[in-house]
């Protein structure tokens, strides 16, 4: 990628400190789940899972209204 390109899509996406996040998410995660059993632990991330591939399908869902093909 050459530096204009670089420099445009800089300005297209925001700014994002991803380590920070991961980070911050991971201790959240740690605090949630210290203490669980090792059921109740993978009890949490299937809700988790669950919630997240419900997001998927309502946001897909959603932009196949607001754009037909």
């Amino acid at each position: 990628m050459t530096k204009p390109e670089a420099d445009w899509l800089s300005e297209l996406i925001p700014v994002c400190d991803c380590v920070a996040m991961k980070r911050k998410i991971q201790a959240e995660i740690y605090e949630e789940t210290k203490g669980m059993t090792r059921e109740e632990y993978f009890a949490f991330l299937r809700k988790g899972s669950g919630e997240f591939w419900a997001d998927v399908k309502r946001l897909r869902a959603e932009l196949a209204t607001e754009n037909p093909s």
